[in-house]
């Protein structure tokens, strides 16, 4: 289950940030909400003035991610072991 988010979190974050300055960047292993029995983990992105928030829900990740300097730039996404799943954008 970890690896196949862990997949699809890269994937839609490089998706999210494909317009930034490149940087390096590894995400945070999604196994660390789970052991650390996290509610949610905040993962700041260089350069994004935001970043990712992520928990667990129903054997799901849920990510929320946001720009502060883009209005209207907040997107929420479910990742499951199938995919990635774009379910709201437009806030924040």
């Amino acid at each position: 289950m970890f690896a196949a988010w862990d997949h699809h979190l890269s994937g839609m974050i490089a998706e999210r940030t494909s317009a930034l300055e490149p940087v390096r960047f590894r995400p945070v292993p999604t196994e660390v909400i789970i052991m650390d029995e996290l509610e949610n983990l905040w993962v700041p992105y260089p350069g994004m003035y935001g970043g990712f928030t992520m928990s667990v829900h129903r054997n799901r990740l849920v990510v929320e991610s946001w720009s502060r300097v883009v209005g209207r730039s907040g997107q929420a996404h479910v990742i499951t072991e199938s995919g990635c799943v774009l379910v709201e954008e437009g806030f924040i």
